[in-house]
């Protein structure tokens, strides 16, 4: 399933003001894991200007194979999250995949985040570098972090860090504003 962050904008004043949209590539079994990624990734989403969008904002009578389309079409970054039960999804491959690299062909951001072992080298290897990093640079997936809410705060930080090199933007909260 897709996801894209709507907790994420940026503070311009008094108000915030979101520029960019975040999509969130998952399996629904790693629903948990995901929800923990929003989380940590909230604050970077305001810093930077970009929102998420999650499927579960889908509400009676849309069309939801139509809905997750059009979302995609407004995302300028896109997270995968990686798991066996991702790369074991049909929908996930068939559909979500295509769409995801072709807006990456034409520029946006595309951010893999492993969560467990599986085909994670084969699908990065040589084309990109996934997430969460420990502080010595190896990538880890999340799930052999002790604690694992260090991972998801590893990967978001990861995420936030190449939104804003992508981007070239630069952090834009009230208390930044203090300072500046």
């Amino acid at each position: 399933m897709l996801l894209a962050l709507s907790s994420g904008c940026c503070y311009k004043g008094a108000q915030w003001a979101v520029a960019v949209q975040c999509f969130l590539s998952y399996s629904h079994r790693n629903s948990r894991e995901c929800d923990r990624i929003i989380a940590h990734m909230a604050g970077y989403g305001r810093a930077y200007a970009f929102s998420v969008w999650a499927d579960h904002e889908l509400r009676a009578g849309d069309r939801w194979s139509e809905r997750l389309r059009e979302e995609i079409e407004r995302s300028r970054i896109f997270v995968s999250l990686l798991s066996a039960d991702f790369f074991a999804s049909r929908y996930i491959w068939d559909i979500e995949l295509p769409l995801i690299i072709e807006h990456r062909r034409q520029g946006a951001l595309f951010v893999p985040v492993v969560l467990a072992d599986c085909l994670w080298r084969l699908f990065c290897q040589d084309y990109v570098q996934a997430a969460p990093m420990t502080p010595s640079r190896d990538l880890r997936p999340c799930a052999q972090w002790r604690p694992i809410e260090k991972a998801y705060a590893a990967a978001a930080r990861a995420i936030g860090d190449a939104v804003q090199a992508h981007f070239g933007m630069k952090p834009n909260t009230p208390l930044h504003q203090d300072f500046v």
